[in-house]
């Protein structure tokens, strides 16, 4: 039922302990409660039989009463302790996951999905912290108040003991194996439920588009069959559920019927006394009721088991952890040298064999069609996703780009650049410098030089140019990061456009190393050296005058192929 990873968190030991104290206590209170309200039944017995009262009933009863409230006081500390323990452990792994996402942002990402990386953070953790505040509790009652009460009743009667003992470990065969078939039920209502959660998301960051294309309907149809698949997953869970519960209260109580029916024959036969007879006929459903618990909790805590290995499995993830290694400073005596760097998503689609070598801040151009590669290339470079080859930054040696240190020199434009829902200021004050002087530099039309102009959802109240833009201020803010990433930042706008932005661009690339993909061949000869990119390889490299010259490149085929 643990996942082995449960054992790694904080105070978890002493949690533990503390519930088998107070379980172990729990335990001597239910044999001790039973044995006196065992007592006074018998006494008021004898009163109906006309026989004298016991001067000790009132005694016994005051005991049971006391020794009730103690019980029901150790449930109350055993939840506070499960619930502080829940609270604490499940807001710390909310914020360790949080902090994986920020620190190894689109590569954790990537890993999970965006939809089910939210609703992991969200309701994922809420069904951690429900897992925790009730499977502790119920593990260890199982583990320790079955025991303590049988030991009394083999005291009492070994022969109704060993019969107890015996169709125990028969009732948990009959569980587990409706366990594995509900287990496996889960598994796949957990995976619908992440599949859902993507769909959902991405459908919802397109919508816009979606509409404009014609399509909604047709994906809104997607999401109803994805939802209605989860739905029959979860109905299909509790279908398994329910039988494993009612097949459990079934051999429970068939079980405490045969131990009456013995003792009647006994109480017959004058072989037990009354008292002995009542105190077994109480602890027998004592004995098997951890049980019926823990088995009711177990189905309702599958889900919570499923999100804490799904998060655990992502903190632990090593695929697309950042390297510490130091690198040297990037500056203009800067040298850098790529030799047989290759990524596949696949087998047919990546890049392959790619090759470069250059010193101090260049204008370096990702060329070809869409679909090349050009992309794909700048995520490596930005340590998103993470290839195989030998890299050199001024002789340290790296495996690929996902190192914090180089990161940190890092600065990505991307075709879309995501603005928040919030005003101007909020969406540049997690970078340093002048605002104002910033938005100016990028050519910020005078209505958005606002800091309060508030962007709505999606930035649907702005242009796309304007959008660039504003992500264009963001790097001027970043002027400190030596290397800046682009990747088609003007392919959706208008070549006017295009054009007005192309000259904030180009003061932004001074004193840097830059790598931008495009497609648009006008900006070739502001780059000091070109990669051209076909089929996820490259296929010619060099200086665009010389590459220019050679009247059969594969450059010349694109620049005609665009005229």
């Amino acid at each position: 039922m643990f996942d082995k990873r449960i054992f790694q968190l904080s105070q978890i030991n002493i949690v533990m302990l503390k519930l088998a104290v107070l379980s172990i206590l729990q335990a001597f209170a239910i044999v001790i409660q039973t044995i006196f309200i065992s007592k006074a039944i018998v006494e008021f017995w004898l009163i109906y039989k006309q026989d004298p009262i016991s001067k000790n009933v009132y005694s016994w009863l005051a005991i049971f009463i006391l020794v009730s409230v103690i019980k029901h006081l150790i449930t109350y500390f055993k939840n506070i302790v499960a619930n502080d323990f829940a609270f604490n452990s499940s807001d710390l792994l909310r914020q360790q996951l949080a902090q994986k996402f920020v620190d190894y942002g689109d590569s954790s990402v990537l890993f999970l999905g965006s939809g089910h990386a939210i609703s992991l953070l969200n309701t994922g953790v809420d069904k951690i912290r429900n897992f925790f505040q009730l499977i502790f509790i119920k593990v260890i009652d199982l583990s320790i108040i079955p025991w303590i009460v049988l030991v009394y009743i083999f005291y009492l009667d070994w022969k109704l003991g060993l019969f107890l003992l015996l169709i125990f470990p028969v009732i948990i065969i009959f569980f587990i194996i409706l366990g594995y078939a509900a287990q496996s039920k889960a598994d796949n209502e957990f995976e619908n439920f992440k599949n859902l959660n993507n769909e959902f998301a991405d459908s919802l960051n397109g919508l816009q588009t979606l509409k404009q294309l014609g399509l909604a309907k047709t994906f809104s149809k997607q999401i109803f069959d994805t939802s209605e698949k989860y739905r029959k997953s979860v109905i299909s869970t509790l279908k398994v559920a329910i039988t494993s519960t009612f097949a459990l209260d079934f051999f429970t109580t068939l079980s405490i019927a045969i131990v009456a029916v013995f003792l009647g024959f006994k109480l017959l036969n004058g072989e037990i006394s009354l008292t002995s007879a009542l105190i077994i006929l109480i602890l027998a459903p004592e004995y098997f009721l951890p049980l019926r618990n823990f088995a009711d909790d177990y189905h309702a805590t599958l889900d919570g088991k499923n999100a804490f290995s799904e998060l655990a499995n992502v903190l632990e993830n090593k695929k697309n952890n950042l390297s510490l290694t130091k690198i040297p400073e990037i500056n203009k005596k800067s040298e850098i040298s790529i030799q047989d760097y290759s990524f596949s998503y696949d087998e047919n689609n990546g890049i392959k064999n790619i090759n470069l070598a250059f010193k101090g801040y260049k204008k370096i151009g990702l060329i070809g069609l869409s679909g090349s590669g050009k992309t794909t290339m700048l995520n490596n470079i930005a340590g998103i996703l993470n290839g195989n080859g030998k890299i050199k930054i001024n002789e340290i040696e790296l495996n690929n780009f996902a190192n914090q240190n180089w990161q940190k020199n890092l600065f990505y434009i991307p075709q879309q650049p995501f603005l928040f829902k919030g005003t101007i200021k909020e969406n540049l004050s997690f970078t340093k410098g002048n605002i104002l002087d910033a938005l100016k530099k990028a050519g910020v039309s005078k209505e958005l030089q606002d800091l309060n102009f508030e962007i709505s959802e999606f930035a649907e109240n702005i242009s796309g140019g304007e959008a660039q833009r504003i992500s264009i201020a963001r790097a001027f803010l970043a002027d400190d990061r030596k290397i800046l990433l682009l990747d088609e930042p003007t392919a959706h706008l208008d070549l006017a456009t295009e054009l007005e932005i192309k000259k904030t661009l180009l003061q932004l690339f001074k004193n840097k190393i830059v790598f931008f993909a495009t497609h648009r061949l006008h900006w070739v000869n502001n780059f000091d050296y070109l990669l051209i990119f076909k089929d996820g390889q490259v296929i010619e490299q060099g200086e665009p005058t010389l590459l220019k010259k050679k009247k059969n490149s594969y450059l010349n085929q694109l620049i005609k192929g665009e005229q």
